[in-house]
């Protein structure tokens, strides 16, 4: 997780793996596989993540589209935030082999359908006031991966702050209300933490 992120794919070495996990260059390839199964190792660790958070995020309101709207964005940007490491892995996934990248994006799209899904049926509700759902979905999803790029822990804004910033930001992309009725980022409740 730190070594791509710092050097990229084709910048890292398998040397610098191994040592940044202070093992041998063998044990490395006898436990972990070749670089290429480390990329897609730790995209698919990131994106499952995700995906049992968003799960938690979406059973912990009720069905209710303004709600779970609010709470994807959330826990994705807190991802993000939390995760930065992994989230900036992400970029590399143009390097990923074709068969591995053809199963990290059909796992990549459980999770923005859920972000699709939800905006059309804002839309067909009433709720959401916008024509193109599909790229209202893409633009949203941009934004959240790109706090991946600028987050900064020591910034003027805490996990929170960015989450409820970016929910607000989602709400006018899909032409919601900006109510703030508590069910936003920072007063969700929501239980985030970087994992153990």
């Amino acid at each position: 997780m730190a070594v791509f992120p710092r050097m990229g794919y084709h910048g890292a070495t398998v040397r610098d793996l191994a040592s940044a996990g202070g093992i041998t260059v063998p044990t490395l390839y006898y436990y972990h596989g070749d670089k290429q199964r480390i990329l897609f190792d730790l995209l698919r660790l990131g994106l499952r993540e995700l995906l049992d958070r968003a799960a938690q995020a979406r059973a912990s309101v009720a069905p209710d589209v303004d709600a779970e709207l609010d709470r994807m964005v959330e826990v994705a940007v807190l991802h993000v935030v939390h995760r930065r490491q992994l989230a900036t892995i992400e970029s590399e996934t143009r390097f990923l082999e074709p068969h591995n990248r053809a199963e990290y994006l059909a796992m990549r799209s459980q999770f923005d359908d859920q972000f699709l899904e939800i905006i059309e049926r804002g839309v067909d509700e009433g709720l959401f006031r916008l024509s193109y759902p599909r790229e209202a979905c893409r633009a949203i999803l941009g934004m959240i991966h790109s706090v991946a790029m600028w987050y900064q822990p020591a910034g003027s804004l805490s996990p929170p702050e960015v989450a409820h910033r970016h929910v607000r930001a989602a709400r006018r992309i899909v032409g919601a209300s900006l109510v703030d009725d508590g069910r936003s980022a920072g007063g969700s409740g929501s239980s985030w933490g970087p994992p153990a």
